[in-house]
């Protein structure tokens, strides 16, 4: 949130920033936009609740903007389940290194992933500095899933498309 509003405020923008669950939400104000960024959504523990909430808070003629991923990666086979492997490395300065090591777990029937980040901050000479150990459980949708949420939430206009790119459209409902 602090590097939005430091962003931001470098575009002279104001934007509205909430840190919170969405399905526990206790906003009583609407918006125009609500933008729902960098799979944040599929974070969500009940998905039509945080949909609901989230259908409350726009105005009429308002946009939901929502990014999500498939984890494709994990769903075929690329990355070994259930075991570590090095996801990222990077040279920092004064002889440092960091590290992301990562595994998952998938439960293909509940389109569940579990993800395990253990991140590594270590010194060439003086060793281990920092580590974290970060857990996350993400749901995936399907198209036909999704646009059932969205619609039993009482989104009906609806865009889809691919890769972030309107040229690539999924679907286009009104």
């Amino acid at each position: 949130l602090a590097l939005c509003r430091e962003r931001a405020a470098a575009e002279n923008l104001l934007p509205t920033l909430h840190f919170g669950s969405i399905e526990q939400n206790t906003l009583t104000a609407t918006f125009d936009h609500v933008l729902v960024p960098a799979f944040t959504f599929q974070l969500a523990e009940d998905a039509d609740r945080a949909l609901a909430q989230l259908a409350a808070r726009i105005k009429p003629n308002g946009w939901l903007y929502v990014t999500t991923f498939i984890p494709m990666a994990e769903l075929e086979g690329d990355l070994p389940e259930n075991t570590w492997y090095e996801d990222h490395s990077i040279s920092l300065s004064d002889h440092e290194c960091a590290t992301l090591h990562t595994r998952h777990r998938l439960d293909r029937a509940a389109c569940l992933l579990w993800r395990e980040h253990h991140y590594r901050i270590q010194h060439a000479q003086r060793g281990l500095r920092h580590e974290q150990l970060s857990v996350q459980r993400i749901r995936w949708f399907n198209n036909k899933s999704w646009l059932a949420q969205l619609d039993n939430a009482g989104f009906h206009n609806i865009e889809q498309f691919a890769d972030f790119s309107p040229s690539q459209p999924l679907r286009r409902r009104s």
